[in-house]
């Protein structure tokens, strides 16, 4: 995680740790400082230590020659630097706010990045589920950890500089507070290792509070339906239940960290104090700087050793969202541009050859062959139809034909431009596609049918929404075109989805049209215009209909039928 932060972070983490040194440098001069005031304030004569004999020596070159001017010099020296560490302090806090949000959000848009470039099969392979659990719950904990870093780093510069000032008092204070911190040191490396357990732990609960809630959405009209949606809330309890278990530990384990730090501060402060005055002969002045040293070291002790918990017990976040970050990256899709002859050739709607086509998926270390095409030439313009049982293969054939993903072996081709990773790109520039999920989002009608960006007019909109069956329903709405979709079309009925969806794939400038399953929510009156309508539009371009519907047979110029174990077959 630190190396990611530093390939992010780059010039700019050295400003930021110049300015933290400098900050924690401030601190320690202020502490330091405080001994020959505290000499001049209770003695009014200086004490042994080396601090004294500079403050002596300053004293005299400029002139200072009473008490009461030495000590308003350094009263107004240790204003100064207070004012300093201030104005340090507050650009430090600004500039580490800054990398550290910047550096989350630069993850987060990293990963939204590699899912949209990662290909079709990479995509279907991620659970939705631990998808979201990666961009939602385990970015906010990477969030905290980073934060953390940012803390842990300040109190690990803190320390040293109070390790310093103690040594500059008295070297047998300064090796003392030393030998104290390494012991907190290895007792907090030890509870590390606990916090990055319970971290583990978290972050499998966390995925399956998200597995459960997105279980329940989906299948929440269903469990509506059979009054089984106690069982949804009593396994989601059940998750949450457990989560709280291993933060209740983690906050349990903090809690005892702290008060065994609290404890060592408490015998340190003993320890010092009488040694300093019994064995070492420290001044009141000198006894005073040790206690500030003290009162400063243990609270950074205390923030520095829980940051470092609170890192462990987040690490195993960042690891699961670092983990499908690079299995999307890896998948990215190569986005290469064909030449311009190849792109047009995709332009004069060619017949359409499959030869020998493969597509196989890895299942168990094995190659299991999803769909198989020995050689088939769909016209250049016609109503196809393909029909098939439930996961015979049907829309894997029409990602096939639309570049969603590419055959294991085998070729296929428009007129004489064959598809391949190289020209993808241009391939599906000429694809409309309308999958089986009707997708639309929180805006207007106009907005949605001209999604991503078709530059249409109205009338040309009509046209389309008339040739989906979807016309009277735009019309019906209360502000027609510009109405506004809640919750991505949730109000509409699912074959009101659909038709919309399909308005829109009509307005993309195509080559081809590939209808995947689009109309099986709509009644089969309303399916008989779609399908007219959409023979009509076959005479201009092919126009492939997977539907399990006996409708688009009446009208198709070609059907092809896939059986249950994957084969493309011509039906007479």
């Amino acid at each position: 995680m630190l190396a990611s932060i530093r390939d992010y972070a780059g010039p700019r983490l050295v400003p930021a740790l110049i300015i933290v040194t400098l900050g924690s440098i401030v601190e320690g001069a202020g502490l330091i400082l405080l001994l020959p005031i505290a000499d001049l304030a209770f003695s009014g004569a200086s004490s042994n230590s080396p601090v004294a004999g500079i403050a002596e020596q300053l004293f005299a070159s400029l002139g200072l020659g009473n008490t009461l001017q030495q000590l308003a010099f350094l009263c107004i020296a240790f204003l100064f630097i207070i004012l300093l560490r201030a104005v340090i302090l507050l650009r430090r806090d600004a500039l580490l706010s800054e990398l550290s949000q910047g550096y989350v959000d630069h993850f987060r848009k990293e990963i939204f990045a590699a899912l949209a470039n990662a290909e079709w099969t990479a995509i279907k392979r991620v659970q939705r589920a631990h998808l979201l659990d990666n961009m939602t719950t385990n970015i906010a904990r990477m969030s905290l950890a980073v934060r953390f870093i940012s803390q842990a780093g300040i109190m690990l510069v803190m320390v040293v500089i109070y390790l310093a000032s103690g040594f500059i008092v008295h070297w047998g204070i300064g090796l003392l507070l030393a030998i104290i911190s390494g012991i907190a040191a290895i007792a907090g490396l030890r509870w590390s290792r606990r916090s990055r357990r319970l971290g583990e732990a978290m972050t499998k609960s966390n995925r399956f509070i998200m597995d459960e809630m997105t279980r329940f959405l989906d299948g929440l009209k269903t469990a509506k339906a059979y009054q089984a949606g106690d069982l949804f809330a009593r396994r989601f309890n059940m998750r949450i239940d457990a989560a709280r278990a291993v933060s209740v530990q983690f906050v349990r384990q903090q809690g005892r960290m702290r008060r065994i730090i609290e404890m060592i501060g408490a015998c340190t402060a003993v320890i010092l104090l009488l040694s300093g005055y019994g064995l070492l002969s420290l001044s009141g002045a000198e006894l005073l700087v040790m206690g500030a040293i003290v009162i400063r070291l243990m609270p950074g002790l205390l923030t520095l050793f829980s940051g470092m918990q609170s890192i462990s017990y987040a690490l195993p976040a960042f690891t699961a969202a670092q983990s499908i970050r690079k299995k999307l990256e890896d998948a990215k899709e190569d986005i290469a541009i064909q030449d311009a002859g190849g792109t047009n050739g995709l332009n004069h709607n060619g017949a359409i050859k499959l030869t020998n086509i493969r597509v196989s998926a890895m299942s168990d270390s094995a190659d299991t062959q999803l769909l198989y095409v020995e050689g088939i030439t769909l016209p250049a313009h016609g109503l196809i139809h393909v029909e098939g049982p439930s996961g015979a293969g049907k829309s894997t054939f029409a990602e096939l034909i639309a570049g969603l993903q590419l055959a294991s072996a085998g070729t296929i081709t428009i007129g004489d431009v064959e598809l391949s990773k190289a020209n993808r790109v241009a391939w599906q520039s000429q694809i409309a596609f309308v999958p089986q999920e009707p997708f639309l989002f929180a805006a207007s009608v106009r907005e949605n049918l001209c999604w991503p960006n078709a530059e249409v007019t109205e009338r040309e909109i009509w046209v389309a929404l008339e040739a989906a069956a979807a016309g009277d329903l735009v019309k019906g709405l209360s502000d027609g075109l510009d109405h506004a979709l809640q919750d991505g079309g949730n109000r509409l009925s699912g074959g009101e989805r659909q038709r919309l969806c399909l308005a829109r794939a009509l307005l993309r400038p195509s080559s081809i049209l590939i209808v995947d399953e689009a109309t099986s929510a709509v009644d089969s009156a309303v399916e008989g215009i779609i399908v007219k309508n959409l023979a009509k539009i076959a005479q201009r371009k092919p126009v492939i209909l997977i539907s399990h519907s006996a409708q688009p047979a009446k009208f198709s110029n070609y059907s092809l039928s896939i059986t249950q174990d994957g084969h493309v077959i011509v039906q007479e």
